[in-house]
Protein backbone atom coordinates (compact mmCIF):
# COMPACT_ATOMS: atom_id res chain seq x y z
CA UNK A 1 0.00 0.00 0.00
CA UNK A 2 3.02 2.21 0.88
CA UNK A 3 4.39 1.58 -2.25
CA UNK A 4 1.32 2.53 -4.39
CA UNK A 5 1.21 6.15 -2.91
CA UNK A 6 4.77 7.07 -3.16
CA UNK A 7 4.57 5.71 -6.75
CA UNK A 8 1.37 7.88 -6.93
CA UNK A 9 3.19 10.63 -5.28
CA UNK A 10 6.80 10.61 -7.16
CA UNK A 11 4.35 10.50 -10.57
CA UNK A 12 2.51 13.72 -9.72
CA UNK A 13 5.67 15.26 -9.25
CA UNK A 14 7.28 14.28 -12.38
CA UNK A 15 4.25 15.59 -14.07
CA UNK A 16 4.49 18.68 -12.31
CA UNK A 17 8.29 18.84 -13.11
CA UNK A 18 8.05 18.50 -17.03
CA UNK A 19 4.74 21.17 -17.08
CA UNK A 20 6.83 23.63 -14.91
CA UNK A 21 9.85 22.67 -17.96
CA UNK A 22 7.61 22.91 -20.73
CA UNK A 23 5.80 26.22 -19.79
CA UNK A 24 9.23 28.15 -18.75
CA UNK A 25 10.56 26.63 -22.47
CA UNK A 26 7.70 27.97 -24.40
CA UNK A 27 7.81 31.53 -22.47
CA UNK A 28 11.62 31.88 -23.01
CA UNK A 29 11.29 31.01 -26.70
CA UNK A 30 8.49 33.05 -27.13
CA UNK A 31 9.96 36.23 -25.30
CA UNK A 32 13.03 36.01 -27.59
CA UNK A 33 11.91 36.88 -31.11
CA UNK A 34 10.39 40.25 -29.38
CA UNK A 35 13.67 41.02 -27.88
CA UNK A 36 15.55 40.78 -31.01
CA UNK A 37 12.79 42.56 -33.04
CA UNK A 38 12.70 45.73 -30.50
CA UNK A 39 16.66 45.80 -30.72
CA UNK A 40 16.69 45.63 -34.22
CA UNK A 41 13.95 48.24 -34.59
CA UNK A 42 15.32 51.88 -34.27
CA UNK A 43 14.61 53.99 -32.30
CA UNK A 44 12.50 57.27 -33.36
CA UNK A 45 13.87 60.46 -32.38
CA UNK A 46 10.83 63.24 -31.09
CA UNK A 47 10.58 65.80 -33.80
CA UNK A 48 11.97 69.48 -33.67
CA UNK A 49 9.63 72.05 -34.88
CA UNK A 50 11.26 75.79 -35.62
CA UNK A 51 9.34 79.05 -37.09
CA UNK A 52 10.55 80.46 -40.13
CA UNK A 53 9.19 83.51 -38.37
CA UNK A 54 8.36 86.94 -39.11
CA UNK A 55 5.57 85.85 -41.34
CA UNK A 56 5.73 85.52 -44.99
CA UNK A 57 3.94 88.52 -46.81
CA UNK A 58 4.20 88.14 -50.70
CA UNK A 59 2.17 90.28 -53.59
CA UNK A 60 0.02 87.86 -55.37
CA UNK A 61 -0.49 89.77 -59.00
CA UNK A 62 -4.01 88.72 -61.04
CA UNK A 63 -5.13 90.22 -63.88
CA UNK A 64 -7.76 92.24 -62.08
CA UNK A 65 -5.85 93.13 -58.93
CA UNK A 66 -3.05 92.93 -56.36
CA UNK A 67 -3.97 90.49 -53.52
CA UNK A 68 -1.43 89.45 -50.42
CA UNK A 69 -0.22 86.31 -48.97
CA UNK A 70 0.60 86.03 -45.21
CA UNK A 71 1.85 82.61 -44.31
CA UNK A 72 3.37 81.74 -41.15
CA UNK A 73 5.69 78.47 -41.79
CA UNK A 74 6.60 76.04 -38.81
CA UNK A 75 9.43 73.64 -40.28
CA UNK A 76 10.18 69.63 -38.97
CA UNK A 77 13.15 67.61 -38.51
CA UNK A 78 14.24 64.64 -36.28
CA UNK A 79 17.93 66.20 -36.43
CA UNK A 80 18.91 68.60 -34.67
CA UNK A 81 22.01 69.39 -37.13
CA UNK A 82 19.71 69.82 -39.51
CA UNK A 83 17.70 72.96 -37.55
CA UNK A 84 21.13 74.16 -36.79
CA UNK A 85 22.07 74.22 -40.51
CA UNK A 86 18.38 75.54 -41.47
CA UNK A 87 19.03 78.17 -38.61
CA UNK A 88 22.78 79.46 -40.58
CA UNK A 89 21.09 79.05 -44.11
CA UNK A 90 17.94 81.05 -42.72
CA UNK A 91 17.84 84.43 -44.78
CA UNK A 92 18.61 82.60 -48.20
CA UNK A 93 15.51 79.81 -47.33
CA UNK A 94 13.32 82.89 -46.42
CA UNK A 95 14.45 84.75 -50.09
CA UNK A 96 13.32 81.29 -51.97
CA UNK A 97 10.20 80.80 -49.87
CA UNK A 98 9.33 84.41 -50.96
CA UNK A 99 9.81 83.93 -54.84
CA UNK A 100 7.95 80.50 -54.25
CA UNK A 101 5.49 82.08 -52.57
CA UNK A 102 4.66 85.02 -54.90
CA UNK A 103 4.19 83.12 -57.79
CA UNK A 104 1.26 81.64 -56.55
CA UNK A 105 -1.51 81.10 -58.26
CA UNK A 106 -5.33 82.91 -56.53
CA UNK A 107 -6.93 78.70 -57.73
CA UNK A 108 -3.60 77.01 -55.98
CA UNK A 109 -3.54 78.41 -52.31
CA UNK A 110 -7.91 78.31 -52.71
CA UNK A 111 -8.27 74.12 -53.16
CA UNK A 112 -6.90 72.14 -50.59
CA UNK A 113 -4.80 70.06 -53.22
CA UNK A 114 -3.36 73.30 -54.24
CA UNK A 115 -2.49 74.06 -50.61
CA UNK A 116 -0.93 70.64 -50.09
CA UNK A 117 1.43 70.97 -53.27
CA UNK A 118 2.27 73.89 -52.29
CA UNK A 119 3.55 72.14 -48.67
CA UNK A 120 5.26 69.99 -50.72
CA UNK A 121 6.89 72.75 -52.82
CA UNK A 122 8.07 74.34 -49.69
CA UNK A 123 10.07 71.55 -48.42
CA UNK A 124 11.32 70.37 -51.76
CA UNK A 125 12.19 74.24 -51.39
CA UNK A 126 13.89 74.52 -48.30
CA UNK A 127 15.66 70.75 -48.92
CA UNK A 128 17.34 72.24 -52.01
CA UNK A 129 18.25 75.45 -50.33
CA UNK A 130 20.05 72.85 -47.46
CA UNK A 131 21.36 70.32 -50.41
CA UNK A 132 23.09 73.15 -52.22
CA UNK A 133 24.91 74.50 -48.89
CA UNK A 134 25.48 71.61 -47.10
CA UNK A 135 25.61 68.61 -48.81
CA UNK A 136 21.92 67.32 -47.38
CA UNK A 137 18.48 68.11 -46.88
CA UNK A 138 16.94 67.03 -43.80
CA UNK A 139 13.64 68.91 -43.39
CA UNK A 140 10.56 65.63 -43.49
CA UNK A 141 7.74 68.16 -43.50
CA UNK A 142 6.18 72.14 -42.91
CA UNK A 143 3.09 73.23 -41.55
CA UNK A 144 1.21 76.34 -42.31
CA UNK A 145 -0.14 78.13 -38.88
CA UNK A 146 -1.50 81.19 -40.90
CA UNK A 147 -2.25 81.41 -44.53
CA UNK A 148 -4.42 84.40 -45.17
CA UNK A 149 -5.11 85.36 -48.75
CA UNK A 150 -6.12 89.11 -48.98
Amino acid sequence: MFKNKFVLIGLVVVLLAATAGGTWFVMRGSNEPAAEAEAAAPAVKAPIIHSLSPSFVVNLFNERSTRFLQVDVEVMSRDEEVISKLEDYEVRIRHELIMMFSSLTKEMINSLEGRKEIQAMTVATINSVLEAETGKGGIEDVYFTKFVMQ
